[in-house]
């Protein structure tokens, strides 16, 4: 999952890097119906490029899914085809799950954006004196100074951040923004003391339930997921799921491509959260926080969120995830077409650089 995320814009594409070396080409379209065939034939060619054992691709457009299509092997000892419901681990492609979760505890006034994180949690003793001063904001739009990764045991958020608590803070909350897993899973601490739920209870009621969503699983979870992909590494061998991935708020769930587009529409339709929240999710940052050269900046949860000119309804948002065994990638587009790409390894290719150009110019209609 990565740190931190620089973009460059030429004309009418931005390319988006991610620390690991790896790029994300985001063509802005221009409104027209999705070309499914084609996009299915530059999905294809992506795949063979990533060199990945199986993919599965999925596209919401008008409320309803339009296109859900399997690549290659979920098992390739088994030779069993990705399939329509196939799951995969979503990686980092989870944050903005959790941060769905944490505005509707907004919406609920259990807590603010400017509620101060570990004095909610209890937590009253830091290490880093600046770390009292963390918010919620501050933990969703990777703000709070907190490093990439914290040691903790991650089946249990609370663990995470009485690790937090005694990290050394890379700068004071709100001044700059670098990327961080212990962040979110901070934030998924935060669910469960403002909810009095589980993190997992609460997002299945309040982020997958209203999406439609039924079947889901995390990388914590003791036993192989029914109809999880498996994931293979760079050698080809089959990865284990586990806890030490990042944990569930952060990077730890597991769903299909056409669930995770039900997740986008839904939260599109006002249906998780209002569409004031929504926005604030989506809205550029405050200073001192800047937008990037082009225009574009972290979301509430989301990698990069960039407006089409002056349209403040044409939104693009999208988020990139990536572990051992799996590379993701989910995006909503100015025209209101959302999709997925995920892939079970590979080399990375299909979520990161060269990107999905061809598969976004098809769905341009172009």
């Amino acid at each position: 999952m990565g740190k931190r995320i620089a973009i460059f814009v030429m004309h009418r594409v931005a390319l988006i890097c991610i620390t690991v070396g790896s790029a994300i080409a985001i063509a802005v379209p221009a409104l027209a119906d999705p070309n499914i065939a084609a996009a299915n034939a530059a999905m294809a060619a992506v795949v063979q490029r990533a060199k990945a054992p199986g993919a599965g691709f999925a596209v919401g457009d008008g409320g309803r899914i339009v296109d859900v299509k399997g690549f290659g092997y979920a098992d390739v000892a088994a030779r069993t085809p990705v399939g329509p419901d196939t799951m995969f681990a979503l990686a980092s492609c989870s944050k903005p799950i959790t941060a769905m979760a944490i505005m509707k505890l907004v919406e609920e006034r259990k807590v603010t954006l400017e509620t101060p994180a570990f004095a909610f949690l209890g937590i009253r003793s830091v290490t880093d004196p600046r770390a009292a001063a963390i918010t919620i904001e501050n933990l969703l739009n990777h703000s709070s100074g907190l490093p990439h990764d914290v040691a903790a045991n991650t089946d249990d958020p609370m663990n995470t951040a009485h690790a937090a608590a005694g990290a050394h803070l890379q700068f004071a909350p709100g001044t700059q923004q670098a990327y961080s897993n212990a962040g979110f899973n901070v934030l998924g601490a935060v669910i469960e003391k403002a909810s009095g739920m589980r993190y997992s209870d609460f997002v299945e009621a309040n982020v997958f339930r209203p999406a439609g969503v039924t079947r889901f699983g995390m990388l914590e979870s003791p036993s192989v997921i029914p109809g999880q992909a498996v994931r293979y590494g760079k050698n080809g061998r089959p990865v284990v799921n586990g806890r030490g991935e990042g944990g569930t708020p952060a990077g730890g769930w597991i769903l299909s491509p056409s669930d995770i587009v039900r997740v986008l529409m839904a939260y599109d339709a006002g249906k998780i959260v209002s569409p004031a929240s929504r926005a604030a999710m989506l809205a550029p940052p405050v200073a001192p926080l800047r937008l990037r050269s082009n225009g574009s900046a972290f979301g509430l949860g989301w990698d990069v969120v960039l407006r089409s000119g002056g349209d403040p309804n044409a939104v693009f948002y999208g988020k990139n995830g990536g572990i051992q065994g799996t590379s993701t990638w989910i995006e909503h587009r100015p025209d209101g077409i959302d999709f997925a790409a995920f892939y079970n390894g590979g080399n990375g290719s299909g979520a990161h650089r060269p990107g999905l150009t061809g598969v976004e110019r098809a769905l341009d209609g172009r």
